[in-house]
């Protein structure tokens, strides 16, 4: 395909964007910079906090040890070596269900995080409701879902949303840019604010208090700048687990050692991105 047919392509399935004003993506912070003062502070605040759930965690993560390094024939297993979810992320989504057992477990964006769910309400013997939301998942999700919503998550009425519980427990991992009408914006603008207090929810690809990782840079990711609005401008939110602060951490990436340390680990992501909070 050339040049002006790819533009063409690209234009139809509206995802060619012109802007008036040139855009120029750089890292301001990490990666090489200092992390963003304010936000490295509201974190590093939280550092006692992060600390005591990783501890009430590790006993709970102890089923995952079985998990294999690589894919099995049996697609719908989870496994550590995988292209799109690190350890750490892993450890917390699971550790995060295993702790808080919610009803109700709402996916926006399914995949190699919806194997690790569902490995968690297996192994602890959970009556978490897996509620899947994703336009085109992989095959073997529908299979270990209790309900899919095969749809992006701008059409799903909001009214859905109202009838979450602090009992339930959501997980986004969507198309991580905020545009008018995009997944991001809705859950931002319209979700989020709606979830009761005692809700917990996580959001994934976050690298506060860093910018994205410069090789991210032409893919204009920038879900992680709302985030830092709601975290900066006020304490509706608590955080519970920053994956990858406590990846730039040592003192609290040791904490989970004895699962680094297992041979089925090795070759993995130890760090992460899942961003988990509480609302106030």
């Amino acid at each position: 395909m050339n040049r002006n047919a790819h533009w063409l392509y690209l234009k139809n399935r509206r995802q060619l964007i012109e802007l008036d004003f040139p855009v120029t993506p750089k890292v301001r912070h990490g990666h090489g910079q200092p992390p963003e003062a304010l936000m490295l502070a509201r974190l590093t605040a939280c550092s006692d906090h992060f600390a005591s759930q990783m501890r009430m965690i590790l006993p709970l993560l102890e089923p995952m040890l079985t998990i294999p390094s690589d894919p099995i024939a049996d697609a719908s297993e989870p496994n550590w070596v995988n292209p799109a979810f690190p350890a750490l992320d892993a450890m917390a989504l699971y550790g995060m269900i295993a702790l808080h057992k919610p009803e109700r477990l709402i996916e926006i964006g399914s995949g190699f995080s919806t194997k690790f769910a569902r490995r968690a309400i297996r192994d602890h013997r959970l009556d978490t409701q897996l509620i899947s939301i994703d336009p085109e998942p992989r095959a073997e999700i529908d299979d270990i879902c209790d309900e899919v919503i095969r749809a992006p998550l701008e059409e799903v009425p909001i009214s859905f949303f109202e009838t979450l519980t602090s009992k339930d427990m959501v997980f986004f991992d969507g198309s991580h840019r905020s545009f008018q009408n995009s997944d991001v914006t809705v859950f931002f603008n319209e979700i989020l604010p709606r979830l009761k207090s005692g809700t917990v929810f996580g959001i994934h690809d976050i690298f506060l208090p860093d910018d994205y990782p410069p090789a991210w840079l032409e893919w204009y990711f920038n879900e992680q700048y709302l985030l830092a609005s709601w975290l900066l401008a006020g304490d509706k939110l608590k955080p519970d687990f920053a994956a990858y602060f406590i990846g730039e951490t040592p003192d609290l990436h040791a904490i989970f050692a004895s699962m680094w340390s297992h041979p089925n680990l090795v070759g993995a992501n130890h760090n992460g991105g899942a961003f988990f909070s509480t609302i106030s």
